[in-house]
């Protein structure tokens, strides 16, 4: 059985490590200033993803394949299939992103100074974008269920002030009683309720409530 070596740390190393620490941390923020600064000069009318971006389309609208896309060949031709010192990966994705660009410019430059220009390249920004997308239409997406659980509700809510057709909540039964014996045998009809049956029981609720008013008397 192996066992681990503890190292203890001073307080010299620690100090070492901190300030080690943030010299890195330095050069990262540096790195990234600098490459948000390199990302508003290629992104430029002028600039190398605006300018490659502009080919993609010119070459993606003379491609002969289904998908649109520019061919090997197109890409072997102009240059582009191949870049020294560049991953095949990420060429496509360098080639693929300025073409999103210049084809979504005015979205993406929009968005990139809501979100206060803190994009390094454009990928990125792409990503980005396509969350924030996403984001808004699942709330979107939620507030539509709220609302149709809402009708819903209202709509259930009207549904039982009408039975049988007739409006229980606009009939005036205290002064009625033709609209209220109505009323009752169409709720009678709407839940199945038999007719006869029900004209004993409402008798026998009307003898009862006669009796009792005359004991009252």
């Amino acid at each position: 059985m192996t066992t681990a070596k503890i190292t203890k740390t001073t307080g010299a190393t620690i100090s070492q490590d901190a300030s080690e620490g943030k010299a890195i941390a330095k050069l990262l923020s540096n790195r990234e200033a600098k490459g948000i600064k390199a990302f508003a000069t290629d992104t430029g009318e002028n600039g190398m993803d605006t300018r490659l971006g502009n080919l993609m389309v010119k070459l993606s609208t003379e491609s002969s394949l289904p998908t649109g896309r520019p061919s090997r060949q197109q890409l072997e031709t102009n240059g582009l299939y191949k870049v020294k010192g560049v991953g095949d990966s990420n060429l496509r994705t360098i080639r693929s992103s300025a073409l999103w660009f210049v084809t979504n410019r005015a979205e993406a430059e929009l968005f990139n100074t809501e979100t206060g220009g803190k994009f390094s390249n454009i990928h990125g920004l792409q990503q980005a974008m396509a969350k924030a997308a996403k984001e808004a239409a699942k709330e979107e997406m939620k507030v539509d269920t709220d609302s149709d659980s809402d009708s819903d509700t209202d709509t259930d809510s009207d549904s039982d002030s009408v039975i049988g057709g007739l409006d229980t909540d606009t009939c005036n039964f205290t002064h009625d009683e033709n609209t209220m014996a109505e009323a009752v045998v169409e709720m009678a009809k709407a839940h199945g309720v038999n007719l006869g049956k029900l004209m004993v029981r409402l008798s026998a609720i009307a003898t009862q409530e006669a009796v009792q008013a005359k004991k009252a008397a």
